[in-house]
């Protein structure tokens, strides 16, 4: 009876922290593929941005592309009770400038100030892409469309033969 009731308090609290472990993972809202732009301001040339970002709950890391030079998430954090986001970003050229990013996220899109080291600032907006996105995947639509016109092109399958006549 005693090695019963072990195994079962042991399955208990094997299941609340695999459950614990999956809700801290579905609640980080940060961690994943950010798009977006950033620019002087809303109405003016916006430069497309991608941002890899990790955060573990206290540290931010990871890449930003887009822009001429990628960068690398320095240093960051993230408030998640009023959803306030700051993070700096070090630039791969040869003064390795520092940009700094300081806006909000809220319901999966991230929105406010991008200041560089020589002064200048802009604005940056973003969204999160949905986990688990699968990219390059046709909708059911689209099948049965290349299905219907899958033969249409079938008369430049088959053997070719090229010659070539010289005009000299």
């Amino acid at each position: 009876m005693r090695f019963a009731t072990t195994l079962v308090m042991c399955t208990a609290l094997l299941t609340v922290n695999h459950a614990a472990g999956q809700s801290k993972a579905s609640a980080d809202p940060l961690t994943g593929t950010w798009t977006g732009s950033m620019g002087p301001d809303d109405t003016q040339q916006q430069t497309s941005l991608k941002v890899e970002m990790k955060y573990d709950g206290k540290t931010i890391t990871g890449v930003v592309t887009g822009p001429r030079y990628p960068g690398d998430i320095r240093t960051g954090s993230f408030d998640g009770a009023t959803g306030a986001l700051k993070f700096e970003v070090v630039v791969r050229n040869e003064s390795k400038s520092i940009v700094q990013f300081e806006g909000k996220v809220e319901k999966g899109a991230a929105s406010g100030t991008v200041s560089f080291d020589d002064g200048q600032k802009g604005v940056f907006k973003m969204t999160k892409d949905a986990a688990g996105k699968q990219t390059g995947r046709r909708t059911p639509e689209q099948i049965q469309a290349s299905e219907a016109h899958k033969g249409d092109f079938d008369y430049l399958l088959g053997d070719w033969e090229f010659t070539a006549e010289s005009k000299e």
